[in-house]
C-alpha cells in the first residue's frame, strides 16, 4: 500500500506481454481504482488491456481450425474466473453482476462478435470488423439493466469524485482477504450451467433482489397516480386542502401528503391500456368511471412469487424458468417472464425503466392505435 499511496510506478511484463501481463494489471485496477469496477469502468478496462495491448484472441480461444494447438490457453477466462470471485466476496463493490462475465465469455469464444476476433488491433482493422461485425458494447448498452448489480454501493471517495467527472480515479483498495487461496471456489454458473438441475443461488439472489426493487418502484409510482386521483376527485366535491391532506395522509404520515396547487388542471394518466408512453389529459376526462378503472389497474397488486417453481414456464416463450435463464416480473400483470419475453419501458407515472411483458405491450399498442 505504501508505494501506491506514494505515487510510484509499476512496470509488469512477462516474456511477451499480451497474456498474464493482461491478468495482472486488469486485477490489480479491479482491486485498486474503484472506477473500473463500473459497468462503463469494466468495458474501458478490458478494451484498454486486452483489445488495445493485443491479446491473442482468435490464438488463445482457438476461434479457427488453423490454429496451433500449443497456443490455444484460457488466459481471457482465468480473468474472469478471478473477477467472478471478487464479486461473489464483495457484490456490493461492483455495479456489473455475473451474467456480464458469463456474456464476456460466451462473446470471446463464440465469433459472432467482432470486438473478440482477431489478435490485434491492427489486425480488427486490417479485417474491417468493425464495418462488417457487431460489435459487444452495443449489445451490453442495449441490455444494460440485465448485467447492473441491484446491491451495488460505491465508495463515498468515488462518488463525490464521480459528480465532478465522468471518469473518476481515486483509490479503493479491496480488502486483502479476497486473495486468500482457500477462499476460491468452481464458477458453478459457467462451468456447470448446462446442468440445468443445480440452481444458481447466488445470481437468482442477485435477480430477485433487483426484480423486487423494480415492483417497490412501480408500486410507489402506482400510489403516486392514486394520490393525484384523490386530489383531483377533492377538487371537484369542493373539498378544502386541509380536507384534501386528510384524505391522502389515510395511509400514512400527514407531512408524507404531496401538495398540489389550485391551478394544476392537468393529470399524468398511465392507464393499462396505453402504458407505452405517458401523456397529459384534463381532469374532467380522466374522472370517468372509465378512466378511474383503468387507473385501478395500472400496477398488479396481487400476491406474487418471488422464486420460479421447479417446473414453471415462461407464459411467452414456454422455456423453463428454473433453468439459468433470468427471469422478472412483469408490472402489469405479475407474471414471471423471461428476459426474452420482457420489455422495459419508462413510460409509467414516475418515468423510471419497469417491465412489461410482450402480451400486455400488444394490448396496449392495439388500444393506443384504436384511439388515434
Amino acid at each position: 500500500m505504501e508505494p501506491e499511496a506514494g505515487g510510484y510506478s509499476f512496470l509488469v511484463h512477462c516474456s511477451d506481454g499480451w497474456d498474464r501481463t493482461a491478468q495482472v494489471c486488469s486485477l490489480a485496477q479491479l482491486m485498486i481504482d474503484p472506477y473500473y469496477r463500473t459497468f462503463n469502468g469494466f468495458q474501458a478496462l478490458i478494451e484498454k488491456d486486452w483489445l488495445y495491448f493485443g491479446h491473442k484472441f482468435t490464438d488463445r480461444c482457438g476461434l479457427v481450425d488453423s490454429v496451433d494447438p500449443r497456443e490455444v490457453s484460457p488466459i481471457f477466462v482465468q480473468f474472469l474466473d478471478c473477477t467472478h470471485h471478487l464479486l461473489e466476496l464483495l457484490p456490493e463493490a461492483f455495479e456489473f453482476n455475473s451474467r456480464m462475465l458469463l456474456e464476456l465469455h460466451d462473446h470471446s469464444r463464440s465469433g459472432l462478435y467482432g470486438t473478440f476476433i482477431g489478435c490485434s488491433e491492427r489486425e480488427r482493422m486490417q479485417l474491417g470488423l468493425s464495418q462488417k461485425t457487431y460489435s459487444s458494447w452495443a449489445y451490453f448498452a442495449e441490455n444494460r439493466h440485465l448485467f447492473i448489480n441491484p446491491l451495488y454501493k460505491p465508495p463515498v471517495a468515488f462518488a463525490q469524485a464521480r459528480k465532478t467527472t465522468n471518469r473518476p480515479h481515486v483509490t479503493a483498495l479491496l480488502p486483502a482477504f479476497v486473495t486468500s487461496p482457500h477462499l476460491f471456489g468452481p464458477w458453478a454458473d459457467l462451468f456447470l450451467r448446462r446442468e440445468w438441475r443445480i440452481p444458481s443461488v447466488s445470481q437468482r439472489t442477485v435477480e430477485v433482489v433487483d426484480d423486487l426493487k423494480t415492483q417497490t418502484k412501480a408500486l410507489s409510482a402506482y400510489s403516486c397516480l392514486l394520490r393525484k386521483r384523490v386530489l383531483e376527485l377533492s377538487k371537484l366535491l369542493g373539498k378544502s386542502q386541509a380536507e384534501i391532506r386528510d384524505l391522502l395522509s389515510l395511509n400514512g404520515n400527514r407531512e408524507e401528503a404531496p401538495y398540489m396547487d389550485d391551478d394544476d388542471d392537468y393529470a399524468v394518466v398511465n392507464d393499462s391500456d396505453s402504458s407505452q408512453s405517458t401523456f397529459k389529459t384534463p381532469v374532467s376526462d380522466s374522472l370517468t368511471m372509465e378512466g378511474i378503472s383503468k387507473d385501478l389497474s395500472v400496477v398488479n397488486t396481487r400476491d406474487v412469487n418471488l422464486v420460479a417453481g421447479a417446473m414453471s414456464t415462461c407464459p411467452g416463450c414456454s422455456v423453463l424458468l428454473a433453468s439459468q435463464t433470468p427471469y422478472a416480473h412483469c408490472v402489469r400483470c405479475g407474471q414471471l417472464v423471461c428476459s426474452s419475453c420482457l420489455s422495459p419501458t419508462d413510460a409509467n407515472p414516475t418515468g423510471v425503466m419497469l417491465p412489461f411483458c410482450k402480451t400486455c405491450q400488444r394490448q396496449t399498442t392495439a388500444v393506443k392505435q384504436n384511439n388515434l
